[in-house]
Order: C-alpha cells, then sequence, then structure tokens
C-alpha cells in the first residue's frame, strides 16, 4: 500500500507531463533548411536536401550541382525553385551536340544516356532510359538550369544539351 501511492503521484505527474507535451503545437518550420544525407547509397561524398518555406525544395550533390528540384504538390520538377542560386556552370547552353540551338518543342535525338543519369537506378528503370538511346524525342521544356527535359503529360527525365542532336527545330517545321 505504501508504494501504491506514490505510483500514483507519479502516474498522476507523468499523466500530466505527456498531456502538456501533446498540447504543444510543433514548430512548423523545423524542416525548413539544409539537410546534409547521413548515408549516401553510392557511398560517394553525401549529398544535401534543400528545403524552402514556400514548399519549393532540391537534392544538391556533393559537388554542387543541382540533382533534381520539387515542389510541393508536384512531382520533379524542371525548374528549380527561383530561390535556389545555381551552382557555378549553370545554366547550361542550350546548344546541341553539333553547336544547334535548342528551344522546347524540338525534336532531337537521344545520343546517348548518361551515367551521370542512371548511376544509381534499379535495373528496370536504366533499361527503359537505355532504350531511349538513338530515339528521336521531344524536347518538353527546357529548365533554368539549362536541362532539357523530356517526357508525356510529366517530365519523366533530363539531359544536358550536349548529350542530344537537333533534327527538327520548331514542331511547325515538322
Amino acid at each position: 500500500m505504501k508504494l501504491r501511492i506514490p505510483m500514483i503521484r507519479l502516474l498522476c505527474v507523468l499523466v500530466l507531463m505527456s498531456g502538456a507535451v501533446l498540447s504543444h503545437e510543433p514548430k512548423k518550420d523545423w524542416l525548413i533548411g539544409t539537410w546534409v544525407l547521413c548515408e549516401d547509397p553510392d557511398n560517394s561524398p553525401k549529398d544535401s536536401l534543400l528545403f524552402n518555406p514556400d514548399g519549393t525544395g532540391a537534392m544538391v550533390a556533393a559537388k554542387g550541382s543541382l540533382e533534381f528540384s520539387h515542389k510541393y504538390g508536384r512531382q520533379m520538377s524542371p525548374l528549380p525553385p527561383s530561390a535556389l542560386p545555381l551552382p557555378k556552370g549553370f545554366p547550361l547552353d542550350p546548344i546541341d551536340a553539333a553547336g544547334n540551338a535548342l528551344v522546347a518543342g524540338s525534336l532531337v535525338r537521344i545520343l546517348v544516356i548518361p551515367d551521370w543519369l542512371v548511376h544509381d537506378l534499379p535495373s528496370e528503370e536504366v533499361c527503359q532510359l537505355k532504350a531511349c538511346e538513338g530515339a528521336l524525342m521531344r524536347v518538353r521544356e527546357m529548365d533554368e538550369a539549362g536541362f532539357v527535359w523530356f517526357g508525356g503529360d510529366h517530365s519523366w527525365f533530363r539531359l544536358r544539351p550536349s548529350e542530344v542532336l537537333l533534327e527538327v527545330a520548331q514542331p511547325q517545321d515538322i
């Protein structure tokens, strides 16, 4: 009986404390900022995730290149958030492998699916992308970093302009 009363008091204190903790509203901006990945799946230098207050974010490689960007409520976006400074060497010039200017809507031949794009993808995705080598594809859009994006209703993958060859400049030229 002597032990029961202190245990009940301790239980009451814990319940009151847990209620105070539960009623405390979490900080809304706890995610904002740059987060360095603790473990990089490919054992390369650690990449970072960047989260902005407006719901945009990006993955930035350890070498500083922008890997992809994201807007809350959308899938990967070819447009990097304007709040992010572009890494050194960007934007890429919108010039194909032969020196021709590229624009959204251009019909291009995919010269290569580079290792930088597929190095950490599952084998079935690598096969799907490698099947695009040599294919003619329409440039869906070009992002602020200068990458050329391909896909149907949504952006599927991107390449550097130098990894494609212009076949037809504009859709009206077909």
